[in-house]
This record gives C-alpha cells, structure tokens and sequence, in this order.
C-alpha cells in the first residue's frame, strides 16, 4: 500500500493473526519529510516434515504430523492433494468437501448469484472466462465468515457463454 500526504512522524502497524501460522511482531518506523517506510511482515508455520503444510492443521486433521505425508498425498483420493485441501480450507479426510460452486443462479440485469460452501476466515475469489484459457477476476477477495458464501457477480456480456471458479 502507498499512501502519499502523509505526516511526518511514528508509524506502528501491527499483523493480524492468520490460522495455523505464526504472527510477525509488530514494528515502528519513523517517517522523516522527503522519505519512505516499508514494513514487513513474514508469516510462517512449523512443517517438521517439510510438506509445505502447518504441522498445527495436520495435527487438527489427521491426528498425527506423519513423515510419510507429502504435499502430493491425497488422504480421502477425491483428486485434491491435503496440500489442496489445506489452502482450499476443505477437510482432507472427507472426500465429499470440496472446494466447488454448489449453485450458480442467472438473475435479471446480467447478474449471477454464486454460491459455494466456504470455510470460516477463508478469502476467496471467483473467476470467469469465455474461453476456458483465459480468466479474469469476477470479484475483489471474499472473505467467508461462515460455512457458505454467496456473491452476485456481473460477467461481461458478449453473448458468449462464460465459465466460472473459485480460488482459495
């Protein structure tokens, strides 16, 4: 972020925690006239078994922090990797959560209700394409605050027909 007209003087800001990751410190910096600040905050997790997921989450998931999961196993074989399943916020010991459009409703005005099961505190983004190869972002980041999230997007209208999905 840059802001431009700002004061001179001390800055604070502080990180928000992020499930299963360890929170940067807070930092201060001084602004002096004619100059800029950067901070930096580098969020990170323990990975014992060094398969880019939070030993925390699979402790909470599988009971265990196993030195033979990978970030290719696929614990419930419903074709997401845990790794997957972890950034999707899906459970990956239940092959029937996944990350999927459950509804996609056509409304008046070029409109479409999305709907989706989503996971508490996860952000999501929904995109488009007419193609199938190139896609757009429908919609700013989501940010679920219950177990279902629903968004009306606006695709552009060029008559063609256009495909949606969802990123975690």
């Amino acid at each position: 972020m840059i802001r431009s007209n700002v004061l001179t003087g001390d800055y604070t800001i502080t990180f928000s925690p992020v499930p299963y990751h360890d929170t940067p410190p807070g930092e201060t910096k001084t602004l002096t006239a004619n100059s800029r600040i950067v901070f930096n905050g580098n969020y990170t997790f323990t990975d014992a078994n060094n398969n880019q997921m939070p030993d925390p989450w699979e402790q909470e998931q599988f009971g265990e922090v196993s030195a033979t999961r990978t970030a290719s196993s696929d614990s419930d074989s419903d074709g997401l990797t845990d790794l997957g399943e972890f950034i999707s916020g899906t459970v990956p010991t239940d092959p029937a959560s996944r990350l999927e459009i459950t509804s996609a409703q056509v409304l008046s005005n070029n409109r479409v209700s999305v709907t989706w099961p989503a996971a508490d505190g996860k952000t999501y983004i929904i995109h488009g394409s007419t193609d199938g190869r190139n896609w757009q972002p429908f919609s700013a980041p989501l940010k679920a605050t219950g177990s279902q999230l629903n968004h009306i997007i606006t695709p552009p209208s060029t008559g063609n027909a256009c495909l949606l999905k969802l990123e975690a």
